[in-house]
């Protein structure tokens, strides 16, 4: 499963060639739909588009 610090100092194309399992998916869609965390938060977080994460709800 993807983690901020597995992530953090990726370059742009090895970002594109990650993969974030369905089950941390719905964890994260959980959280926004209970108004837990953001779109916005999450994209920063993981270093995700906001077309990527808007794709996982």
């Amino acid at each position: 499963m993807a983690t901020l610090q597995k992530y953090k100092k990726l370059s742009v194309r090895e970002r594109q060639n990650r993969y974030f399992s369905k089950d941390f998916k719905r964890k994260k869609v959980s959280e926004i739909e209970r108004n837990i965390t953001t779109i916005a938060e999450i994209c920063k977080e993981y270093q995700v588009s906001r077309t990527a994460v808007s794709k996982w709800l």
